[in-house]
């Protein structure tokens, strides 16, 4: 059902406020029918003449989410569509502002490629400093609410389509590059959460921030390789703190070594998102099990870190003694003895944590939470899964799906 009017415009203003963004309404032809900015004439303008409605079109011939998307300038909107009878009846957006902050000098150089007046060019520096800068997770963010407020739709960051033109991402010296970056405090404070095993994980989640500062533009004009090399960052010091929390350097860097590739994986900025989530769940568990496993031997020990690291691969209790040095049978002997629990056992607990993780997480079905785990069946996995949760995957995603919303 649709939102009322006026619920529609209190959230528009609630927005501006926190925001800076303004509000925008067209019609399906991309006719304006209500903006609560003051100079909306002169940015309903620059819309016209840019690719952007055209792309805004294409995205909602066969989408239904919310689209982020940039003209050749790097003027970047939100764009939610209102449906009647299945085709888009009217346009709701967000906007506009840039990805990242932009310099006097960018500005200058937008105006002269214009090729207008003098005249005209000073309204438009004067229009462009006016606008804000909304980094590429927190817009991920707005059009979640966006979506939300225009049509009642819940979904996901991940949902949210992400178009940038690349006209403009070549210009790396036309972007500032002096914003403040992590402190060393902030470094230091994270570093040692994750070393000591008490990190905040489900603040992280809220807020969306797993440091404790802004890293520098590390790509300009780009924000989903931007974030990816934040993510490469955050790793690299995840897997040092984890080492001197107690994991082993070998399984420090092998996790390091699986999370880059599942980074440049990661098509979208959602993606990336939990799967930093994901790598700082990781590192503070094994991190946890060492002080935890201090007691157990260096056979068990070892035996518990290459499980962590193997979790998405079919794990052969051959194989595995074999690369640790021991022989398969004395390993299993050890491991019962002093764990109380079976390999085999221990495997298929490890498994099923993680797939609870990546069930709250992020949408993946099933079939493929079966198949990314390396379990031999789904059939197998679901029975597996309801043996240690007393519920079956469905019905854990449900459950999950649920809390969410009543947050």
């Amino acid at each position: 059902m649709r939102n009322s009017l006026q619920f529609l415009r209190d959230s528009q203003q609630m927005l501006l406020i926190s925001t800076g963004l303004y509000s925008w309404q067209m019609d399906k032809e991309f006719r304006l029918q209500y903006t609560n900015h003051p100079d909306g004439q002169f940015f309903y303008d620059m819309f016209k003449v840019s690719t952007c409605n055209e792309k805004i079109r294409n995205h909602f011939e066969t989408q239904c989410t919310p689209v982020i998307i940039s003209d050749d300038l790097g003027i970047t909107w939100m764009v939610a569509a209102y449906r009647e009878e299945n085709s888009v009846a009217e346009y709701h957006l967000l906007g506009p502002f840039f990805t990242v902050e932009v310099s006097e000098h960018y500005i200058l150089r937008l105006c002269s490629r214009m090729h207008i007046s003098s005249k005209l060019a000073e309204q438009m520096r004067t229009q462009l400093k006016q606008i804000p800068t909304v980094s590429a997770p927190s817009a991920l963010s707005y059009a979640v609410m966006l979506q939300y407020y225009t049509i009642g739709e819940k979904i996901g960051r991940e949902e949210v389509g992400y178009y940038l033109t690349t006209e403009f991402s070549d210009h790396s010296e036309l972007w500032q590059t002096n914003e403040q970056h992590n402190t060393w405090e902030a470094e230091q404070n994270l570093f040692d959460a994750i070393k000591n095993g008490t990190l905040d994980l489900e603040s992280m989640a809220l807020t969306n921030s797993f440091s404790g500062g802004t890293i520098g533009i590390l790509c300009p004009g780009d924000p989903l390789r931007q974030i990816k090399d934040e993510a490469i960052v955050l790793i690299v010091l995840a897997s040092r703190a984890a080492i001197l929390g107690g994991v082993s350097p070998e399984g420090g860097y092998a996790l390091a070594d699986y999370f880059f590739q599942r980074v440049e994986a990661c098509e979208t900025i959602g993606h990336v998102q939990n799967c930093c989530l994901e790598i700082l769940h990781s590192v503070r568990q094994r991190v946890r099990q060492c002080k935890q496993r201090q007691h157990y031997s260096a056979p068990v020990s070892g035996c518990m870190d290459y499980i962590e690291t193997h979790l998405f691969e079919k794990i052969n209790l051959e194989q595995m003694a074999k690369q640790l040095g021991y022989a398969s049978y004395y390993l299993s002997k050890r491991f019962k003895q002093e764990t109380g629990k079976t390999v085999n056992d221990y495997i298929k607990e490890e498994k099923i944590e993680r797939a609870k993780l990546l069930f709250t997480r992020g949408d993946i079905t099933v079939n493929e939470m079966s198949e990314r785990l390396a379990f031999s069946s789904p059939s197998y996995f679901c029975a597996i899964f309801k043996q240690h949760t007393g519920m079956l995957p469905s019905e854990f995603i449900s459950l999950s799906q649920a809390a969410k919303g009543e947050k």
